[in-house]
């Protein structure tokens, strides 16, 4: 009995000298946990939380991952981006009110994070009329008032003023044509039917922000005096529309 223990003994220690022999010959790497990877980690993890920027986004372009990243549960992500779709442009950020559920915490969010972006607008306006005006347009103030509304009320406009009972989807009104303000360039008002707009979007598959800027670049177009009666008209108008908008990108 002692001898079978004992060869069994050896026959064991054999084996364990065999295997040490065999898995230090196959040359195991050492893992090393990088710094690199590590801050590469951290860095993803940073910039996947956009809760601690001073950023604000555009709530007319912000998109639904970034919503996530700003800290919105995504119910309420879900709600702001189906709140949008509903209603095309949002003017303002206490329209997000009328979102279903929402609440003041989801308010108090909304106005930490997100900002409806006036600059872009007026950014496209001037570049309108600098583009017209030329050297003139640094020399001069230009005024002009701009109305976003409903179906409903653009359709009381076009009634009361031009004697169309129906919605459409923008009216201009060129001051100069009706009205003297001196010394004064006062370029008139513009009425724009944000519904009109989206169903418009839908229609012609472009997106609610191209049409926007479609029918704002058509309404700033005709306080300048283009028109489209006639179709030498239409032609020019056509053309200086397609020229603005691909500017910014807003093509068909």
């Amino acid at each position: 009995m002692k001898i079978k223990h004992a060869v069994i003994f050896v026959i064991l220690l054999t084996m364990g000298n065999f295997l040490r022999l065999y898995i230090e010959d196959k040359r195991i790497p050492d893992i090393e946990i990088s710094e690199e990877a590590s801050y590469k980690k951290e860095k993803a993890k940073k910039e996947n939380d956009l809760s601690k920027t001073d950023k604000k986004f555009d709530v007319n372009s912000v998109g639904y991952d970034e919503l996530l990243k700003l800290g919105f549960q995504k119910s309420k992500a879900e709600k702001i981006v189906e709140f949008r779709d509903e209603v095309g442009i949002i003017s303002d950020i206490k329209e997000m009110k009328n979102i279903p559920r929402f609440g003041d915490a989801g308010m108090k969010q909304a106005k930490k994070y997100l900002y409806v972006d006036e600059e872009k607008i007026k950014k496209f306006v001037s570049y309108i009329l600098k583009d017209e005006y030329k050297e003139e347009f640094d020399k001069n103030e230009y005024y002009l008032s701009l109305l976003i509304t409903t179906n409903a009320q653009i359709q009381e406009i076009n009634r009361e003023y031009r004697q169309k009972d129906t919605p459409t989807d923008v009216i201009s009104f060129a001051y100069n044509e009706t009205e003297n303000f001196g010394a004064m360039n006062m370029l008139g008002d513009i009425v724009i039917s944000i519904e009109r707009v989206k169903e418009q979007s839908s229609e012609y598959g472009h997106s609610d922000e191209r049409e926007f800027y479609y029918v704002l670049c058509h309404g700033m177009l005709h306080l300048l005096g283009y028109d489209h009666i006639e179709e030498e008209d239409k032609v020019v108008m056509r053309r200086r529309e397609e020229e603005i908008l691909s500017k910014f990108n807003y093509c068909r």
